[in-house]
């Protein structure tokens, strides 16, 4: 049967399958101990005498006869001899321990000098003739942490500092030193933080308020398990964003109350979409905080945003904005109308939403049964909580009843109305009064609608509005309950704040720019020192009381005709004397003294729309509506000015929601730092814990200055050790003038350091910790007076002269005492540190240098050359004719070579151990590499390999007593690690957590695979069984006998689980 997968003719060379290793490298005919010159141990040297005692005659007294040999001096048999010499310890005759000490003497003097003769050799050719020298040892780094005493405000620590590390086995002091000068201040990090932008879900950011936790909320870490993202990930809980709108129009303690919001947006969008009142949880600040949860109905038209609801009578009174109440920190006093992104809704138009810029905005409400009022008539104060005369008890033309409420008259009113509900009216007026007119005169044609009353109110812009002749009662029953109202005739003229104005809106706002404009007013003019600090008002449930009002500025209403009480009296005297000459006369009736059993108003207000987009003073004084983004830690009042102040803030225009460009980004909150200082920032990274199938991405760095991320210039990331959080290391920042503690975007009294990633957070690597105040110290090399105390003082000092591993803690204290340093930690062991190079190690690389001339021409030059340069990796192979490409039919191209790398594995920071990967920044270092190496016509592509995933379906019963749902998982993890051995081979002498790497070719069998799992103790039987490969890791192919690589670039590996099932009880 023909081969499945076949050869192309010009690969068929004579190249090793597994490329080269890094345990591949020496050849042995290098290594010091693959031959000797005198190879015989002291065994065989007792062996070799007696065997020539045997060859010597024995003269014992006379030179003419001899009496045998001497191998009766040798009472042992060869091979035996030193079991011999231990069995009889102490009763050895002195010729054989006489001989024994001269073989000891021989062994380590001559036959060991006899032996060196080879490696001498190669050390003169090598060192003295070809001048290679080998690896000079590098000192080991470390990070401390330092902290200050409290009266210090700041320190510098130099090179010419020296810290303690411990002591050597020959008691000579460690001495380390900081690599650069260190200007160390009081500055600390209290806050970590982080935000993830979902990518799946728009408008959806995860958050952690405790970045360094196991849950984003506070939980600790298992001991020695603490290792974190930095930017955040899905499964963090999910934050909220919105707006706010702030305005005295939201005062409205009672009643039923509509409301409505026009925003325009700064582009049209198509309304084609459907249930937006899902779009947005919307609250309002209430008596007992934030209120119940609100749906708006909503609608689109063009650029136009409509929403509206309706606030239920029995729902508490919304109130002004009170910090300790609703949080926030606002800089508002008035009412807070917010409105929260339903991040639980997958709305098309979120993803339109999010990029939104607002130009305006208005607001209007309309009240319906206001009762909390002030009410005056001529004899004063009246309650409206009992029935009341409104006109008095004789009532007459021109007597008032005023209808006053701080709430409602402070505002622009389109129009204001009474619901006026009678005591006892008689149904119709003309019945009522018919009898009259026959002994007064009466008005013609009096009817319910004779009585009248002039309307008129003032609003909160000063604009006066009256309606005359308006009727107190119903037309055809008065026992119907009367509504009057009075409507707004012109339209309120645009609000044009003075200089005034905008001096108050500046005072007020308590940004930096605003107030060092602020002071500019006040040197021109002291008196707008009052403005200094926000005026609040205390709003409260009821808003009746207050003098803010004018008299004239409530609801007027003025009799315009009597109840005819005048009338009454002569009539009734009249009505008197009729009925004494005729007594079948009836009475006539009292006349109605009109009495309030109820009394409500009715009104709509609204704002001038308000522009966020204009940039000039008298918009931002224009304090009518307020706008707010609401972040999740925190908010910032909006507005097109504050943002033309700012000349970083690149966008000038005013977004709908907060924007988040970012996917993932880390929030520093540090105390004890201002604007101009500089801070020492470690990073401590969990390493092979970036994604390498990933670019690495960018970090932006960002300060927080008057609410708006200021991005840090070149100048001002001064260095940046840990190459864009892809390795420990510090990062030295310094913080520009315009940087702010006092914010509200996030939590105030802290200087905030913003790192953001704008795609793929996880191609860097994961934390452990971030500090400050820390700074970098080197090992010191050994002293003469340490060099003469050794005791060994070889050439091949495997030790490594000059080299000092520093672990973690080892470093605690300045040998010159520094009295102002409260603490100095080293949290974490050093680093980069490396012995003095080995011998065979030397002989590897010199014989590797001198084959390959550091130019890539053979597939052993380039295996060999990347393999001395990066020690990290595992395994190297070379493919000539080859380019990277993952199907078994195009990977076949002459003039291209492909290189495969194959790092160590690190299980517990892989981001998958299945599949070794080597990071992208390493393949790019490999790439130039090879590239300034190769010749200029070949075509070099430097890649990882690919993987085929083989997965195990099979039905089993494990024998009695095994539980199956743990020793499922035992049999899981077993496959696993029986095809990829990798994750439980541990190569000998390492201790970093690190295991060998993949084997390229191969092939596995069905047969062999299933014989390894019957031969499990916890096995009874197999059934069923099915060996499938994939290789996405999605699409299985079918069942198959044996499994082997489609092609050269393949590695097998195993899938991340298998299918296994209980088989069936007969």
């Amino acid at each position: 049967m023909a081969d499945p997968n076949p050869i192309h003719p010009i690969t068929q060379l004579n190249l090793p399958e597994q490329g080269l290793s890094q345990d591949q490298r020496l050849p042995k005919g290098l290594n010091a101990d693959y031959v000797s010159i005198d190879e015989r141990s002291i065994e065989d040297q007792f062996a070799f005498l007696k065997a020539l005692a045997q060859q010597l005659k024995f003269y014992p007294n006379d030179d003419q006869a001899a009496d045998g040999d001497w191998s009766a001096f040798f009472p042992f048999e060869p091979g035996q001899a030193l079991p011999w010499l231990q069995q009889h310890q102490g009763r050895v005759p002195p010729q054989l321990a006489l001989l024994k000490v001269f073989l000891d003497a021989y062994q380590q003097g001559p036959q060991a000098k006899l032996n060196q003769l080879k490696q001498r050799y190669l050390h003169h050719y090598y060192r003295d003739v070809l001048r290679f020298s080998p690896k000079a040892p590098v000192a080991e780094r470390a990070h401390l942490v330092v902290e200050l005493k409290k009266p210090i405000p700041k320190l510098l620590i130099g090179p010419d500092d020296r810290l303690t590390a411990g002591k050597r086995e020959d008691k000579s002091e460690i001495l380390v030193a900081p690599i650069d000068e260190n200007l160390i201040n009081q500055s600390r990090i209290v806050e970590k933080r982080s935000l993830f932008r979902s990518a799946d879900e728009p408008g959806t950011i995860k958050v952690a308020l405790v970045a360094d936790s196991r849950d984003g909320l506070g939980e600790a870490f298992e001991s020695g398990q603490q290792k974190w993202s930095g930017f955040g990930h899905e499964a963090l809980p999910a934050g909220t964003i919105g707006f706010a709108l702030s305005s005295s129009l939201l005062q409205l303690s009672e009643a039923e109350r509509r409301i409505e919001v026009l925003l325009t947006l700064g582009s049209k969008l198509t309304d084609t979409w459907v249930e937006l009142a899902e779009l947005f949880k919307i609250h309002f600040s209430t008596s007992d905080g934030w209120s119940t949860e609100y749906r708006a109905d909503a609608s689109l038209n063009g650029n136009a945003l409509s929403l509206s609801l309706t606030v239920p009578a029995e729902e508490a009174a919304i109130v002004g904005y009170q910090p300790q109440l609703h949080g926030y920190q606002l800089d508002t006093a008035e009412p807070v109308m917010q409105l929260l992104l339903n991040n639980q809704v997958r709305h098309p138009l979120v993803a339109h939403l999010l990029e939104a810029k607002l130009t305006t905005a208005k607001l209007t409400v309309n009240v319906s049964g206001a009762r909390q009022l002030l009410i005056h008539s001529d004899i004063g104060r009246v309650s409206s909580d009992n029935d009341f005369l409104p006109f008095g008890p004789l009532p007459k033309v021109g007597s008032p009843l005023s209808i006053g409420s701080d709430e409602i008259f402070s505002k622009r009113l389109r129009q204001v109305s009474v619901n006026l509900s009678w005591k006892s009216p008689p149904m119709r007026f003309a019945d009522h009064y018919s009898g009259y007119s026959s002994y007064v005169g009466m008005p013609a044609g009096l009817d319910n609608s004779y009585f009248t009353v002039d309307a008129s109110y003032r609003d909160g812009d000063g604009r006066y509005f009256n309606v005359t002749g308006q009727s107190l009662f119903h037309s055809t029953n008065a026992g119907v309950t009367r509504t009057l109202g009075v409507s707004e005739t012109s339209i309120a003229a645009p609000h044009q704040p003075d200089i005034k104005g905008y001096a108050q809106a500046l005072g007020q706002y308590r940004s930096s720019w605003a107030q060092k404009q602020f002071g500019n007013f006040r040197r021109i003019n002291p008196i707008y020192q009052r403005f200094v600090k926000p005026i609040r008002k205390e709003f409260t449930q009821t808003l009746v009381a207050g003098s803010s009002v004018r008299k004239d500025q409530g609801l007027q209403l003025t009799l315009q005709q009597d109840f005819f009480h005048q009338s009454y009296r002569n009539a009734y005297v009249k009505n008197v004397l009729a009925l004494n000459a005729d007594p079948n006369l009836a009475m006539i009736a009292e006349p109605y003294t009109p009495q309030i059993g109820d009394l409500s108003l009715n009104y709509e207000a609204y704002t001038q729309t308000v522009s966020f987009a204009d940039s000039s003073s008298e918009a931002f004084a224009n304090t009518e509506i307020r706008f707010f983004h609401l972040d999740c830690f925190g908010q910032r009042r909006e507005h097109a000015l504050q943002r033309q102040q700012l000349d970083f803030v690149t966008d000038k225009s005013v977004s709908l929601l907060p924007e988040h460009p970012e996917q993932g980004a880390l929030l520093l909150g540090l105390e004890q730092l201002q604007a101009g200082d500089s801070v020492q920032l470690l990073f401590q990274v969990v390493d092979g814990s970036a994604d390498p199938r990933l670019t690495p991405q960018p970090i932006r760095w960002s300060v927080l200055c008057d609410n708006y991320w200021k991005p840090l210039s070149q100048q001002e990331l001064i260095f940046d050790r840990s190459n864009g959080l892809l390795t420990s290391g510090l990062v030295k920042l310094l913080i520009p003038n315009q940087a702010t503690t006092e914010n509200s975007l996030m939590p105030s009294g802290l200087l905030w350091l913003k790192l953001a990633i704008d795609q793929q957070p996880g191609s860097v690597c994961q934390l452990r910790d971030v500090l400050s105040n820390a700074i970098e110290v080197a090992a010191l090399p050994r002293t003469a007076s340490d060099s003469r105390n050794r005791s060994d003082n070889s050439e091949s000092d495997e030790a490594g002269v000059g080299y000092d591993p520093l672990p973690a803690g080892s470093i605690s204290k300045f040998s010159n005492a520094r009295t102002e340093i409260k603490s100095l930690q080293q949290p974490f062991a050093g680093f980069g540190g490396r012995d003095r190079e080995t011998d065979n190690d030397y002989a590897a690389r010199v014989s590797e240098r001198l084959r390959h001339k550091d130019r890539a021409l053979s597939i052993h030059d380039y295996e060999t050359l990347v393999l001395q340069r990066f020690p990290r990796l595992y395994r190297v192979k070379a493919i000539p004719h080859c380019r990277p490409k993952t199907d078994s039919a195009n990977w076949q191209a002459p003039g291209h070579s492909t290189i495969l790398l194959v790092p160590y594995v690190n299980s517990d920071n892989a981001v998958d151990p299945l599949q070794p990967l080597a990071d992208s920044q390493t393949l790019d270092q490999v790439q130039d590499f090879l590239d300034a190496r190769k010749p200029m016509q070949a075509q070099v592509h430097v890649i990882n390999p690919s993987y085929l995933q083989l997965r195990v379906n099979l039905l089993v019963r494990f024998k009695t007593g095994f539980e199956f749902n743990h020793y499922r998982e035992q049999l899981q993890l077993a496959i696993r690690e029986q095809l990829s051995p990798w994750l439980s081979d541990v190569p000998s002498g390492n201790d970093s957590g690190e295991h060998s790497g993949p084997e390229f070719g191969g092939r596995v069998y069905k047969s062999v695979l299933m014989d390894f799992i019957e031969e499990l103790p916890y096995v009874e039987f197999i059934s069923q069984v099915q060996l499938q490969a994939s290789s996405d890791g999605t699409e299985f192919g079918s069942d198959a006998h044996q499994q082997q690589p489609q092609h050269p670039l393949q590695v097998l590996t195993s899938a991340p689980e298998h299918l296994i099932e209980e088989a069936a009880y007969d």
